[in-house]
């Protein structure tokens, strides 16, 4: 989900940082540097073909939120007609997955923050599982593949509920991944041992996040 405009702020009124902010100041790039290097090499500007190349991942993703989130589906009519068609195919895998995932969404877009990691964010999406009724975070990205700093960042997300609903914590993060290109659809699901450790490494870059801001202050 997008940053708020005005942003995450305490009880107090005092503004925090998000836990995408966070996540992000200590994002690994590697990967990102070395494809912006193989694209300077084939004399190709980055920012043009990662335009082109996210916008059938973008569309499905697009599909995706508006059907979790129960509003009608855009027309594209802007939209390049083969663009649209590859991203239907990547809907059509969701909405099979969604009939048989087992985990039925419950609650999207939920705002929340943390008074005692003084840190914000919305989530995707909240979830119970059909059979078994375990609490799910659910989490939808539009990507070639799936990061590690995903799972840090669902962290997060997962630690911010357990404050707010301390009877109904966490217990699975599905995450739910849309090719740029090609809009491919991809559902990878987690248990409780990944759902504590991502909170812990969320928990120590909040930490890292307040020293690094002191240290950049004083250079």
């Amino acid at each position: 989900m997008p940053h708020p405009k005005e942003g995450y702020k305490l009880a107090n009124g005092d503004p925090c940082p998000s836990v995408t902010q966070i996540t992000g100041r200590f994002k690994d790039s590697s990967g990102l540097i070395k494809w912006a290097n193989k694209m300077g090499l084939e004399g190709k500007l980055s920012h043009e073909v990662a335009g082109r190349a996210a916008n059938a991942g973008t569309v499905c993703h697009s599909m995706i939120e508006c059907r979790l989130l129960g509003k009608r589906l855009p027309a594209f009519e802007d939209t390049d007609p083969k663009l649209v068609e590859l991203a239907r195919k990547g809907f059509q895998n969701f909405l099979s997955w969604k009939r048989t995932a087992g985990v039925e969404v419950d609650s999207t877009e939920l705002r929340l923050v943390s008074e005692s990691l003084q840190v914000g964010g919305t989530l995707d999406a909240g979830g119970r599982g059909k059979v078994s009724s375990r609490r799910a975070l659910i989490d939808w990205k539009t990507s070639n593949r799936v990061y590690a700093d995903y799972l840090v960042q669902c962290g997060g997300y997962s630690a911010l509920w357990n404050e707010a609903f301390p009877d109904d914590p966490i217990q699975e993060i599905h995450l739910l991944r849309v090719g740029k290109r090609y809009a491919e659809f991809e559902h990878r699901v987690w248990g409780e041992d990944v759902v504590a450790l991502a909170m812990d490494q969320f928990k120590v870059l909040r930490e890292a996040f307040d020293l690094d801001l002191q240290l950049r202050q004083l250079v």
